[in-house]
């Protein structure tokens, strides 16, 4: 069943194409985005090509409004929830390149943090060709993890034989916000009088092909 992401910063209904998680070989860095300077041990980003409008992703990551990306930060932590444990287990059971496995029956409205709260802003992809046609969804909480799973992680490997480098630091650096305008509804969601609250809405079961590519 597909999943689509609707409300909040999004004028039209995005369909969930896949996901890309980043993280770094020690869990002082791998997240894409900085909060006040600070990077978190890892970030999952969740791509939505608009469905309203284009076809599939492919066409959608080149035009207007094209593409939305949800995405969270990983926390270090003593236990993350079923759906994360899922997804990372069987992310990191595809250690080399080529290998892939499936995961069916994830729900993703508990794989992601319990907040309505989130930053927004109009941007680009992270990898090639960095096409300007994305809204950036940022949400206000992290996702637990352990350092165990993170450890695990780091295990994958960027090519199909055991001895090849690392996946980890896969992460884009730190970009300029070139006079982009970050909006957020974080306070509004604490004032019971305003009228600017938008809450995001997720729809269906997912299920997932873990792949390193």
């Amino acid at each position: 069943m597909p999943v689509y992401f609707k409300g909040g910063p999004l004028s039209y209904q995005y369909r969930v194409h896949g996901a890309l998680i980043k993280f770094g070989s020690s869990s002082q860095l791998g997240s894409e985005h900085q909060i006040d300077d600070h990077a978190f041990p890892g970030e999952i980003q969740l791509y939505a090509f608009n469905a309203d409008l284009y076809s599939n992703f492919s066409v959608a990551v080149s035009r207007p409004n094209g593409v939305a990306a949800v995405s969270f930060f990983l926390k270090i932590g003593t236990e993350s929830s079923p759906d994360l444990s899922a997804l990372i287990s069987t992310i990191s059971e595809v250690k080399l390149k080529g290998e892939s496995r499936r995961l069916f029956g994830l729900i993703l409205k508990t794989l992601l943090p319990d907040t309505q709260e989130f930053m927004t802003y109009q941007g680009s992809l992270t990898f090639p060709a960095c096409h300007e046609s994305v809204t950036w969804i940022l949400l206000n909480h992290a996702a637990t993890v352990t350092e165990e799973q993170m450890k695990e992680l780091r295990t994958l490997r960027m090519s199909e034989f055991e001895h090849s480098g690392p996946i980890a630091d896969n992460f884009r650096p730190i970009q300029s916000t070139n006079n982009r305008f970050i909006r957020t509804n974080i306070h509004s969601m604490k004032d019971d009088h305003c009228d600017l609250r938008s809450s995001m809405i997720y729809t269906g079961t997912y299920g997932i092909e873990a792949a390193n590519l």
